[in-house]
């Protein structure tokens, strides 16, 4: 998907801009794109206006359940089952899931999950 589809995901609350850092010939802008119930980490790239990489998401919608295997109101056990072994001696997702690559982590309230959050590595 193109960036501007992202865009177009929902109607965007507002956008943060984290920082912004120069390279020969170009800048990228991290940022964070707030909708309702989704925030997105993005780079961006001046040399390339539809170009972009994806360094966070948190989900705190049900709404949001398409673009995850996991959902906001799930049962902690529900997601633990997910992960089998792993998650044998975690009943409240408190630990963080993932490897160099990026990582995956919970809250919960009563037992259910109010949020998802994914962290990407981008280099």
């Amino acid at each position: 998907m193109h960036l501007q589809g992202v865009m177009n995901l929902s109607p965007v609350k507002h956008v943060e801009i984290l920082e912004t850092e120069k390279w020969e010939g170009y800048t990228t802008t991290r940022k964070y794109v707030h909708f309702q119930g989704l925030t997105l980490g993005l780079i961006t790239f001046s040399n390339d206006r539809e170009r972009y990489m994806v360094s966070r998401a948190e989900i705190t919608d049900v709404r949001w359940a398409k673009i995850s295997p996991f959902r906001v109101g799930e049962y902690t056990s529900t997601v633990q089952r997910k992960f089998g072994l792993l998650a044998d001696s975690d009943p409240d997702l408190k630990s963080s899931y993932g490897s160099e690559g990026g990582d995956l982590r919970f809250e919960s309230a009563d037992r259910k999950i109010t949020k998802i959050i994914y962290d990407c590595y981008t280099g």
